[in-house]
């Protein structure tokens, strides 16, 4: 098969209670996730060896890499001798929360198994194979087979797709600082306040803007915000620069605000200056299928 290259989607949490500490020493969530329009590029071509490189964003060391680990599952688990030539281009900041080495693993389980031959009759589902790998390499995994928005549970892996009704305009704003997912766990404080994320779901997939934005939630807010007071900020600058909400995504550092048109989110972005900021629309359509 000739070379072909795949898009590796961030996502950003449109809600994200975490419900506590389970005895296997993950925490149980109860989110929502959206793909949006920011992507790390793929490419893949058969090869005797397994080779990845990467351009853009730092990948950090090959071996610590989650494509190269999604490789080595695939040829373990299929018996798979040949290798792959694989080009990261790294469009998605780490340690922003934006789920991109998660993406870029869940895109290489996909992309193999199509360079390969091997058979994704059954590529999704929570019983598929290819589910149950994703879920080995990282919590967040699995929803990146599905897309473009989940009802997530468990520790990541209990994915309720559906398809949003509408695309929303969004504007990412990243401080110079990165947080520690780990870090983010450790000293997360529990409030037990009740959030319904469903009503969040529901609105999304009916596109209604205004009940989505009123609905944005994190629980790692409070925790991050103490620590890290520039990533609050950025959060009541979107605000004030005209978002409708304005959320962190994940355990951060980056920041969401919801705009209702792109131009808006455009003049807003000129508010932050020399900070990593870009605009997207939220996706309607899986980029995988």
């Amino acid at each position: 098969m000739s070379s072909f290259k795949l898009k590796a989607p961030a996502k950003i949490n449109l809600c994200l209670r975490v419900l506590g500490k389970r005895t296997d020493g993950f925490h149980d969530i109860d989110s929502v996730f959206q793909q949006i329009s920011l992507f790390d590029t793929i490419t893949f071509e058969y090869s005797d060896q397994l080779i990845l490189t990467c351009d853009g964003e730092a990948c950090g060391p090959v071996e610590q890499n989650l494509v190269i680990k999604a490789a080595d599952l695939l040829r373990r688990k299929y018996s798979v001798t040949a290798g792959a030539s694989i080009h990261l281009d790294k469009q998605i900041p780490a340690g922003a929360g934006l789920g991109g080495g998660s993406s870029d693993a869940a895109t290489a389980l996909v992309g193999l198994s199509r360079l390969w031959g091997l058979d994704r009759s059954a590529a999704k589902g929570k019983d598929c194979e290819l589910h149950a790998l994703a879920g080995q390499l990282g919590s967040d995994v699995p929803f990146f087979l599905y897309g473009p928005a989940a009802k997530v549970f468990g520790r990541g892996e209990v994915v309720v797709p559906f398809e949003p009704g509408n695309s929303f305009h969004i504007l990412l704003v990243k401080p110079d600082c990165s947080v520690s997912t780990a870090w983010a766990y450790q000293n997360l404080l529990l409030t037990n306040r009740p959030r319904n994320s469903r009503l969040t779901c529901s609105s999304t997939a009916g596109g209604d803007i205004a009940e989505v934005a009123s609905g944005l939630w994190n629980d790692f807010e409070q925790t991050v915000f103490k620590r890290f007071p520039e990533i609050q900020e950025i959060k009541s600058r979107l605000l004030s620069a005209g978002a409708l909400g304005a959320v962190m995504s994940g355990s951060g550092s980056s920041v969401v605000g919801m705009f209702d048109s792109h131009d808006r989110a455009v003049m807003a972005s000129k508010e932050f200056g020399r900070l990593w900021n870009v605009t997207a629309e939220t996706l309607t359509k899986s980029v995988l299928d």
